[in-house]
């Protein structure tokens, strides 16, 4: 299965790439493409490239809000439905949201209410994510810095234009940094790995610029070190998290 890259989804990319690479699928309806989309969601992509299915009892979205009577009365409707014992639900991972986990009025203590012996938990996953904010002061401007200096070369198309042209003269294995947002939860470790697998690059597109705010991260060796210590940090809890989302695993086992 060939994966497409987010430049590629562009509505006159994607037409071609459907003619060209699956003629077949060509006259099919607005329809059947919208049944396969529910399928989709219960698949996971891997870094080959291919997906597998996992199984998934029950998986409905929140349209009509997010509060814990909502979502309590969804799954309830659902168990309700189809006959099923509360016995069976022997555990409840959350965010730590309050709605979740409230004390008074929290999904948690509704499901309780239906059986006292499930177990609730933090999804160790988002509390790696909460940790991950509260940096050190040091290490919170390292990574400041190198996020700033990002977002100069790719807020500007010109720029980035430049920076891609710069990176296929010197023959570089990537051609574009990558941008970190908060809500993409592997998006920090991400930029800061590509951030530093093209730092010579960055460099001499900050000389040209002559951009001398910027060098001064890159002429000081003790930040040079934080940056390599925050990117070996984030790359390898990035690891941890992408193998944690495999079937039967346990941050034990990994």
């Amino acid at each position: 299965m060939n994966v497409l890259s987010h430049d590629s989804m562009r509505p006159n990319r994607l037409e071609r790439h459907l003619k060209q690479q699956h003629p077949t699928l060509v006259l099919k309806t607005k329809e059947f493409f919208s049944s396969k989309a529910e399928s989709l969601k219960r698949m996971r992509l891997d870094k080959s490239g291919s997906y597998h299915t996992e199984e998934i009892l029950y998986s409905q979205s929140l349209t009509a809000g997010t509060t814990s009577e909502y979502i309590f009365n969804s799954i309830s409707n659902f168990v309700e439905k189809n006959d099923l014992n509360w016995k069976k639900l022997i555990g409840h991972c959350t965010d730590g949201a309050p709605v979740m986990i409230g004390v008074r009025s929290g999904l948690a203590k509704k499901l309780k209410e239906k059986n006292p012996a499930m177990v609730s938990t933090h999804c160790v996953i988002h509390r790696q994510a909460l940790a991950s904010k509260a940096l050190p002061p040091k290490l919170r401007q390292t990574l400041d810095s190198a996020i700033r200096i990002v977002k100069y070369i790719k807020s500007s198309t010109l720029n980035s234009r430049l920076f891609t042209l710069l990176c296929e003269d010197l023959d570089s294995d990537h051609k574009v940094l990558l941008f970190h947002t908060e809500v993409r939860w592997l998006s920090k470790g991400n930029m800061l790995a590509r951030f530093y697998e093209l730092k010579e690059e960055v460099i001499i597109f900050l000389e040209f610029k002559e951009k001398h705010d910027f060098l001064t991260m890159f002429k000081d060796d003790t930040l040079q070190w934080r940056l390599a210590y925050l990117t070996a940090i984030f790359d390898s809890l990035n690891e941890l998290n992408l193998k944690l989302q495999g079937r039967n695993n346990t941050i034990i086992s990994n």
